[in-house]
């Protein structure tokens, strides 16, 4: 199981704090991921991992990690 939310861009502080809001209510430990078209970004906000959505869906990221497997 994982966790994907999907936004066309969280270049905004505020959007990107509010993309990030819906996983805090979540208290496990499968991963988190938020999915955007923005080329620049912060990777990792705490364990929840952004990536472009266009190298997820060409699967140019690999989020089939063992680590990611809850």
């Amino acid at each position: 199981m994982r966790y994907i939310q999907v936004a066309v861009s969280v270049a905004d502080e505020e959007k990107l704090k509010q993309e990030l809001a819906v996983f805090e209510a979540i208290k496990d430990n499968y991963p988190k991921y938020l999915l955007t078209l923005d080329d620049v970004f912060v990777a990792d906000h705490d364990g929840i991992r952004t990536l472009n959505i266009i190298d997820f869906l060409l699967e140019r990221t690999n989020v089939n990690e063992e680590s990611d497997i809850g």
